[in-house]
């Protein structure tokens, strides 16, 4: 299906759809619990000095990273899975388990991702590339990135890479807001979409570029230029379209700074392009305020 996304006061937006061979309520639930976590081997290269270790706002180290990776809440204001401030290139974070887990996609997170090999010696030298499988991360994810791992993994540990050249010296962190990891296998269909929107900034090329609409599809944001107030009667849009029809499970959005979104859907079997079909040949599938 073809999806029409209207925004009644002020529109912009990151965006995903995410598509699953299956629903259910506990699709979203983290395959990792307080029981099967590994706290001791769930830890950063270089990893942070003193007991919170990098979660200064949580109560503990444990409590952060619970939050961090949604295994319970209440997520702590602005925590983050880093690693230490350092100046070397390359950096890494270990997820540990006490149980091999079945996973099936990440959503979130950051880095180069993959998954100890099931051979490997278990909690697995972030180091040595033989002991880890990548994970292809599709590309032209905006916002949150889905990562769906290959069928039927299980395994003990999953690391996260990053590289960072400095220029002139110094030191910094690598790491991550978040990240929920779950059994499901999901995929981002936004990428393959063409996008149209009902208005977008206009001006320096820098300012085209950082709010045209085909960044939803690209890995960005979209922001619009209405020219008289928002209103239900005058809404700003955006439309996705794919060659053929897709069924999807949710959408999420992203700093969506608007009063009232609503989701609409093409009618089977109209005709043209839907950036320029009528109410008429739409259907609301939901409202979000």
């Amino acid at each position: 299906m073809n999806s029409r996304l209207s925004s009644f006061w002020l529109a912009f937006f990151t965006l995903l759809l995410i598509a699953s061979a299956g629903f259910s309520q506990s699709l979203f639930q983290s395959v990792i619990t307080d029981a099967n976590i590994d706290y001791t081997n769930t830890t950063e290269f270089p990893a942070h000095p003193g007991e919170k270790g990098g979660f200064w706002v949580a109560a503990s180290r444990n409590d952060g990273l619970a939050g961090a990776l949604h295994i319970r809440g209440p997520l702590a204001p602005h925590a983050s899975w880093i690693t230490d401030e350092t100046d070397q290139k390359q950096r890494y974070l270990r997820l540990a388990f006490k149980e091999v887990l079945p996973i099936g996609t990440i959503i979130g997170a950051g880095g180069a991702v993959s998954y100890l090999k099931a051979d490997a010696a278990y909690p697995g030298d972030v180091t040595k590339e033989d002991q880890w499988v990548a994970v292809s991360i599709p590309e032209g994810q905006a916002g949150e990135q889905v990562i769906p791992f290959p069928p039927d993994i299980t395994t003990r540990a999953i690391r996260f890479s990053f590289t960072d050249s400095l220029l002139g010296g110094g030191k910094s962190h690598s790491g991550f807001g978040g990240a929920l990891v779950i059994k499901a296998r999901l995929h981002n269909l936004t990428p393959e979409a063409t996008a149209f929107a009902s208005s977008q900034p206009t001006g320096t090329a820098n300012v085209i570029e950082a709010t045209r609409v085909q960044n939803l599809i690209t890995g960005g944001s979209w922001s619009a230029a209405p020219k008289a107030d928002i209103s239900p009667e005058n809404p700003e849009w955006v439309v996705l379209t794919w060659p053929e029809a897709k069924k999807f499970i949710g959408i999420g959005f992203i700093n969506a700074f608007a009063k009232v979104l609503e989701i609409d859907t093409l009618n089977d079997n109209e005709k043209g392009n839907p950036a320029v079909a009528p109410d008429a040949s739409w259907t609301k599938a939901s409202t979000v305020n």
